[in-house]
């Protein structure tokens, strides 16, 4: 369970500690490889960093995660209701959580995207495959 298991305990301690309304849900196929620990510490990580980014910067009163796995690959997507993050925060040099999301992310093959939410609030969405090199999955952008 690892990963899987810290990854909810968290968004429950996040959505407890904030007060934010919200929900996590988790779809995890029985074909799903149990990450090797790099991976999912990596996972763990940028995952703990988009819910603090949330708790400092959106101020958000609401919090979708979602985490998906298959046999190729896990997918983070966290969307908040808060005031959306600009291109302009994004291309701030102090934007040091951002650019250690995006590089663990590229570290293990993967893909990061970050940008506001068609509805307001700021959409974030992670892909990482189990395998170097994986192919497939959703593109991290496509929604934002």
């Amino acid at each position: 369970q690892g990963l899987w298991a810290a990854m909810e305990w968290h968004a429950q301690e996040f959505l407890q500690a904030t007060g934010l309304r919200g929900q996590f849900n988790m779809n995890i196929t029985p074909e799903a490889p149990a990450p090797g620990d790099a991976l999912a510490t990596a996972a763990y990580r940028i995952f703990q960093e988009i819910l603090n980014n949330v708790a400092r910067h959106a101020n958000a009163t609401a919090v979708d995660m979602k985490i998906n796995a298959d046999m190729r690959a896990l997918t983070i997507r966290v969307r908040d209701n808060g005031r959306g993050i600009t291109l302009e925060q994004l291309r701030h040099t102090g934007a040091h959580g951002v650019l250690g999301m995006r590089e663990r992310a590229r570290y293990f093959g993967g893909r990061f995207g970050i940008g506001p939410a068609a509805s307001g609030g700021t959409r974030v969405r992670v892909w990482l495959p189990f395998m170097p090199g994986g192919e497939g999955g959703d593109d991290p952008s496509a929604d934002l």
